[in-house]
């Protein structure tokens, strides 16, 4: 796996996916989204979000994303 590849990758799509309306982003807690991704390499990704929220209800909320191309 190609680190600075993959970092690329993971900063472009967090990007896109925190652009999400709040309201779509909430829905999304404790539930895992994945995607797909084919880099300019041909490599394949799969990136792994998880939305949660601080300890407290209502509090802030947090995404936490993973990239593997399953090697």
């Amino acid at each position: 796996m190609d680190r600075a590849e993959t970092k690329s990758i993971l900063a472009k799509e967090l990007t896109e996916f925190t652009a999400r309306p709040y309201d779509e982003l909430v829905k999304l807690i404790k539930h895992t989204d994945v995607k797909n991704v084919v880099a300019e390499s041909g490599a394949n990704y799969q990136i792994e979000y998880n939305v949660f929220r601080d300890s407290k209800p209502n509090s802030n909320l947090r995404i936490m994303a993973s990239i593997d191309d399953d090697g």
